[in-house]
């Protein structure tokens, strides 16, 4: 047990190293009649916040753990995690996961608040801007069956449904429905 709790202590004392020492500089803003959103990079002391909002979105699951978040965060795998913020409050996140010429779309979470917005598009197009500059072919993901309102939005994108992943989401026994852009 003792060992357990020293490495533990060593794990967080070197991730705390890892942590930028100030917040990162808001990359884009979105303003429409109901509010002013910010964008920028995740930052990992963003962790808490991701899970609340997961709970949220997600009707109180929670997909990603704190160590999902920490072990994507710092991958050597080329990635891209957005929060977007309004009044200083998390209301979306967004991430990509680049590899062998795909840009495999991980989360996408919008407070229900907040939807319909504008937040997911701009997620989604910053994404896939930042999956054809680092030269992938195609971007990815999988959604709901029953996330009908996703499905929409991804197809205006120009994603294509490719195939039916039965019970994908087995934590609440749905299907998914696997898609793809092609750059």
């Amino acid at each position: 047990m003792r060992k357990n709790k020293a490495m533990w202590k060593k794990f967080k004392a070197f991730f705390k190293q890892l942590l930028p020492k100030q917040a990162i500089p808001y990359i884009d803003e979105l303003k429409t009649k109901q509010a002013h959103y910010q964008f920028r990079e995740v930052m990992v002391s963003d962790i808490k916040e991701l899970l609340q909002l997961e709970k949220i979105v997600y009707a109180g699951e929670t997909p990603w753990t704190k160590s999902a978040f920490l072990l994507e965060f710092y991958s050597k795998q080329p990635h891209l995690y957005l929060i977007c913020e309004c009044e200083n409050h998390l209301v979306g996140f967004a991430g990509i996961r680049l590899f062998g010429g795909d840009g495999h779309i991980t989360n996408i979470a919008v407070h229900p608040d907040h939807q319909n917005q504008g937040i997911g598009k701009w997620f989604l197009e910053e994404l896939i801007r930042h999956a054809k500059a680092s030269g992938c072919d195609t971007v990815s993901l999988e959604v709901r069956v029953s996330n009908l309102d996703a499905q929409r939005l991804y197809r205006r994108l120009g994603f294509e449904a490719q195939k039916i992943k039965p019970n994908y989401y087995q934590e609440i026994a749905e299907d998914g429905v696997d898609m793809l852009k092609r750059l």
